[in-house]
């Protein structure tokens, strides 16, 4: 084959791999046109993508803000498996609903530092103040449009709307657009600068600094596995067995104008969606294809070993026989509900600072 034969098929295959990456690309929202209203907006920009830490060592110091999404529960899951298993100290708010980081009357440490910082309504910067110097910090996004869907899918089983015009005139116009860009207006941004393009990008470069890997619900797999490699965890660290959250029965799918209507809205979250999936993307790459395939592969493995050890604590459970401690502490987050298991882990850590707090008193006296 002559060289102008060689760079002509080369170059053959720079456009195919090319369109294979813009078909890929222009998938992350459910409708190509969804992002037609961004691209004169676009500008992301690039970061070093972090998927592990500088010391390899296991890592036990992190601040998790949790959204409501399927993906958002079972990191939060995980993580209080984690703080069970390794007898470390959790802050969860007193009122989980409340931006205030108080920590629940009992489970204060005596250092007033901790392990494991869960955030469940805002993100606020004062939390490094309980926070140890090598702290990771995390988050998940969801799709805007899935988390509005599911939203519209919801109201309209319960309340009688005509239809999708119907739903943004009397329940989003109705409460000032307060349910507009709910990601965005959690991590910070102010509402008046949820249309201002300037402020959003420099709003999603400080939230690109504050966070150290944000993680997205479509891209739950690889995410689980880039969370492995930022603690230094064992990949089965991140197995899970949850149960899919019940949606309607019948469910009502946006059409596209509905779509760039949410798009439009809900701008300043769909950007920094945009950002950080495009980022994600990237750490993939960087990590290797074939390799992400095969740890999530060893992931799924892990996830059927955790279900039938589950299965058969809870069956022992029922029938009151003596069962493995260790594999309780891995399996009682999926025996009982999610508010449930918060309460479990509050009453483990009051147990634990009360024992903490008489070893130092007799240390003393």
């Amino acid at each position: 084959m002559s060289i102008s034969s060689k760079l002509k098929a080369y170059l053959v295959l720079l456009v195919y791999i090319g369109a294979l990456q813009l078909v890929f690309y222009w998938s992350i929202l459910p409708e190509k046109t969804n992002r037609q209203i961004l691209i004169e907006h676009k500008e992301l920009l690039e970061y070093p993508c972090c998927i592990s830490n500088s010391t390899n060592e296991r890592q036990t110091n992190v601040v998790f803000f949790k959204p409501n999404t399927i993906g958002g529960s079972i990191i939060l899951n995980i993580l209080l498996r984690f703080s069970l298993k390794h007898y470390i100290s959790v802050l969860i708010p007193e009122k989980v609903n409340d931006s205030t980081l108080i920590p629940t009357r009992g489970t204060e440490t005596l250092d007033n530092k901790y392990n494991v910082i869960l955030l469940f309504d805002k993100f606020t910067p004062d939390v490094h103040n309980f926070a140890y110097p090598d702290t990771f910090t995390i988050t998940i996004l969801e799709n805007p449009i899935s988390i509005f869907q599911n939203l519209y899918n919801e109201f309209k089983v319960t309340y009688p709307i005509r239809n999708f015009d119907s739903f943004l005139s009397k329940f989003v116009n109705s409460i000032n657009g307060s349910t507009l860009n709910p990601i965005s207006t959690r991590l910070g941004l102010q509402r008046q600068y949820h249309q201002n393009l300037t402020k959003i990008r420099s709003f999603i470069s400080e939230i690109d600094e504050k966070f150290d890997l944000v993680m997205i619900n479509e891209f739950l797999g690889p995410s689980l596995i880039f969370l492995t490699n930022l603690m230094g965890w064992p990949l089965e660290y991140a197995s899970n067995m949850y149960s899919y959250s019940i949606r309607p029965a019948k469910t009502y799918n946006l059409t596209r104008s509905n779509q760039i209507e949410v798009a439009k809205l809900n701008l300043a979250d769909m950007m920094l969606y945009e950002h950080f999936y495009k980022k994600l993307e990237n750490c993939a790459l960087q990590y290797g294809v074939e390799q992400l395939i095969e740890e999530m592969k060893i992931l799924g493995e892990y996830n059927e070993l955790l279900k039938k050890a589950c299965l058969s604590q809870a069956e022992e459970q029922e029938q009151e026989y003596d069962y493995d401690q260790d594999a309780f502490a891995e399996c009682v987050g999926f025996l009982e509900t999610e508010d449930e298991f918060i309460q479990r882990v509050k009453q483990e850590q009051v147990q634990r600072m009360i024992s903490e707090r008489s070893s130092d008193y007799f240390m003393i006296y």
